[in-house]
């Protein structure tokens, strides 16, 4: 376009200097064209506007010519050109509104997307970021539309069913589709075991859960870092909120049984001790919660009791723990230099109403910890010993 501007301007500028030449110099010219019988003869001004047309006939010729081939004759190429531009405009700006975390505007640009190679990609994207952006309705159409325009393996076609029921939490509806699929679980995808894994414990199905689990982390320990600390996370997610839906639906002790029948390789993952733990000291069971941590300190670590002292003091405020302090006593004989298990020490001596020890023991880690849940106790023992101003002063400290 800029190049056909550019030919009119100058085309403008030479005429219009063959017109204006001749009238500052008071002569119109002449031409003579002698052929045979033929004579052409006329002004120079006259002969510059015949250029000028006919230049400008012949131009537009050659472009009708040039379009008329274009569309007649090679017309796959001209719209494959057009239709792939167009389209991956819309694949890319789907792309750009996913790092942006748009998940519904990415969806409903990955659905614009109509070319073939790029299109069941496309619709796969706009699904993803359709159950991110926890729109069911719109997640179920696109599964409608890819299993109406494309040949899917039956994994891949009921791994989308699965993630909507799960995402609207129908979980007895995704764990019928599982049955009917009756796949051997670990030798498919980690992400399909892992949405396994969510409808099988929140359908309460214990003994699948206990054979399966052991092999399932196992696996997912192999990934990267950032992918395992993920996974960790989800696995606290996703059993914590079953466990609380056991709790709900049966008791506390229906729950213990059920924990007592796992094996002893699931109860020593961290992360579904702590889902468990979290939801047995939200009823208040705090002596179920000492014996584990008593039981299991040993094995898995200072860190480990640390996490769950944490969790039972934010969700009962206090944790009173006879047993549990004096083996922590025990062990800071042993280490007493060690910041966890002085921070540990903390919360047990402010669980035995002892403010003064639990001041002593927190003033050896709080600067160096910097855990928001640590300087909460620090104030609150501060206030205890009547300390008003400081504790004041520590809690505007966490603004």
């Amino acid at each position: 376009m800029t190049k056909l501007v550019k030919g009119f301007l100058l085309l403008a500028i030479f005429g219009a200097l063959v017109f204006i030449a001749p009238q500052l110099m008071g002569e119109q010219g002449y031409i003579l064209i002698s052929l045979g019988n033929w004579t052409i003869e006329g002004s120079v001004v006259q002969f510059a506007i015949l250029f000028i047309i006919s230049s400008l006939v012949l131009y537009g010729l050659w472009l009708a010519i040039k379009y008329l081939i274009l569309v007649f004759i090679m017309p796959t190429k001209w719209w494959q050109n057009r239709y792939a531009k167009t389209h991956a405009n819309y694949f890319q700006t789907g792309v750009d509104y996913m790092a942006l975390g748009q998940w519904k505007s990415a969806a409903e640009q990955f659905l614009k997307v109509k070319r073939i190679s790029k299109k069941q990609t496309a619709a796969e994207l706009a699904l993803v970021c359709a159950a991110r952006a926890n729109e069911p309705e719109l997640s179920r159409n696109i599964v409608n539309s890819l299993e109406a325009n494309f040949e899917q393996n039956n994994v891949n076609q009921q791994f989308s069913n699965l993630l909507i029921l799960v995402q609207q939490q129908q979980f007895s509806e995704a764990l019928l589709v599982l049955n009917k699929l009756n796949l051997p679980v670990l030798k498919q995808t980690i992400a399909f075991q892992q949405l396994w894994l969510v409808i099988q414990v929140n359908n309460h199905a214990w003994n699948d859960v206990n054979k399966y689990l052991p092999k399932i982390h196992k696996l997912a320990l192999k990934q990267a870092e950032a992918a395992v600390e993920e996974w960790h996370q989800h696995l606290f997610d996703t059993f914590n909120f079953a466990f609380v839906g056991y709790i709900e639906q049966y008791s506390n002790n229906q729950l213990q049984q059920v924990w007592n029948n796992f094996s002893k390789a699931n109860q020593q993952i961290h992360s579904v001790s702590e889902a468990y733990i979290a939801a047995i000291a939200a009823q208040g069971a705090s002596k179920q919660v000492e014996t584990i941590l008593c039981d299991f300190m040993n094995f898995n670590g200072y860190q480990w009791v640390l996490n769950n002292v944490r969790r039972c003091y934010q969700v009962t405020g206090k944790v009173h723990m006879d047993a549990l302090f004096s083996q922590v006593q025990k062990h800071i004989n042993k280490h007493k230099d060690d910041k966890i298990l002085l921070t540990i020490f903390a919360y047990l001596a402010a669980g035995q109403k002892d403010p003064q020890l639990a001041k002593q023991a927190l003033e050896q880690v709080i600067y160096s910890n910097k855990n928001n849940l640590d300087t909460i106790l620090y104030a609150n023992v501060l206030a205890d010993l009547g300390e008003v101003r400081h504790s004041v002063e520590v809690f505007q400290s966490m603004k």
